[in-house]
């Protein structure tokens, strides 16, 4: 699957949100190869995609979305559209444009859904699916994403509105076939075996050089032993860990990265979102683990990485590769891609970060107003 475009109204901080993961010009010589299907060269895709903003910018919210949408896709669950919705009395819509490998064909899908959220009473509330349609055209071999869109918005294969009697599953079920993996700080959870313990160990070792080995605990359903060179062990089970005071906060954060990295190996064409996971490491070793990420994900896939980290813009990836969230005095979240105002591939973009050119750059003022509060404290007890 090949996430090509989402807007977002009135869920979260969403309003009138609107996102673009085609590019319009192939960049020779990129670091980033396979940006574009290969038997249709002029539909290019965003393969890396590096989220950066200021904190509660909106980059863990925007990766929450792109997981609930895809939860109600293919598992119907329409609880976690119903906790996302901001404001109770207005519609709230998401529209998702995604490409889809089917026998031999490619097919770009566009969904868009609009709910509102209905409260029964103090203790209960509902979603109601005011509408929902979706269209779908065939790639041709000359496609890019621009004209292939012309074609979808004058198709509409299926809808469902409140006046009609189709279920929404029914609509669901012809988009089908498609995975993702997404890791959020402070989310570990591993529901499938890990089958590369040789790269676990590496990238394990690498953050912790007291580790000897991981092995799989026999007999257990995901437990897995964390050994260290003095024999102490830590258990972990379905990606938590028992005990969690013997490990680092970077060690911990790095069983995040092993489960990205194992299922990046194991199912490599699908979506893969990184949030923050290196808040605990050294830049060069993210600007590594970046690079593995980048060298063994799929040609079909889309890796969304979000940091902090402003030394990831000296790595010489397309300007197009990096994608900046803000929120203005409202709120309301925005994005900035760089391609827009820099008309070619600057390998100085880290300048333009540092200028605050994105918005992204988090206002301080009120901190060093903390000086003159303290001082004015200190001078009334004198």
């Amino acid at each position: 699957m090949i996430i090509m475009g989402l807007k977002i109204n009135n869920f979260y901080s969403f309003k009138d949100f609107e996102i673009n993961f085609s590019y319009p010009r192939k960049i020779k010589n990129s670091l980033i190869e396979h940006e574009f299907i290969e038997e249709i060269p002029n539909f290019r895709f965003k393969k890396l995609n590096i989220i950066m903003g200021s904190n509660s910018a909106g980059k863990t919210t925007f990766g929450k979305m792109l997981r609930n949408v895809f939860n109600f896709i293919a598992k119907q669950r329409v609880d976690l559209l119903l906790e996302a919705v901001n404001k109770e009395d207005k519609e709230a819509m998401f529209e998702l444009d995604i490409v889809l490998k089917e026998e031999d064909r490619y097919n770009l899908y566009r969904l868009k859904v609009v709910v509102e959220k209905i409260i029964i009473n103090e203790d209960e509330e509902r979603l109601n699916i005011k509408r929902m349609t979706l269209s779908k055209v065939t790639l041709n071999v000359k496609d890019s994403y621009e004209r292939a869109i012309k074609r979808l918005e004058v198709v509409k294969k299926y809808s469902e509105d409140e006046n009609e009697t189709n279920e929404a599953g029914k609509i669901l079920d012809e988009i089908n076939g498609f995975g993702w993996f997404f890791n959020f700080p402070q989310s570990n959870s591993l529901t499938k075996k890990i089958k590369n313990l040789n790269v676990a160990g590496n990238i394990l070792k690498t953050f912790d050089n007291t580790i000897e080995n991981i092995k799989e605990i026999e007999n257990t359903e995901n437990g897995y032993q964390i050994i260290f060179k003095n024999r102490d062990s830590v258990l972990l089970q379905n990606g938590k860990v028992v005990d969690k005071d013997i490990l680092s906060s970077g060690t911990e954060e790095a069983l995040g990265i092993v489960f990205a990295i194992d299922q990046m190996i194991q199912e490599p064409n699908r979506p893969f979102y990184i949030d923050e996971k290196f808040s605990h490491a050294h830049s060069e070793l993210e600007k590594s683990i970046l690079s593995i990420m980048i060298d063994i994900m799929g040609n079909e896939s889309q890796l969304f990485f979000t940091t902090h980290n402003i030394d990831i813009l000296t790595m010489n990836f397309p300007t197009h590769s990096f994608t900046f969230l803000s929120k203005d005095k409202e709120g309301e979240i925005k994005v900035t891609y760089p391609e827009d105002m820099i008309k070619r591939n600057d390998r100085n973009l880290i300048n333009y970060v540092k200028n605050n050119v994105f918005d992204t750059v988090p206002d301080d003022e009120l901190i060093y107003d903390i000086i003159d509060i303290v001082n004015e404290k200190r001078n009334e007890t004198i």
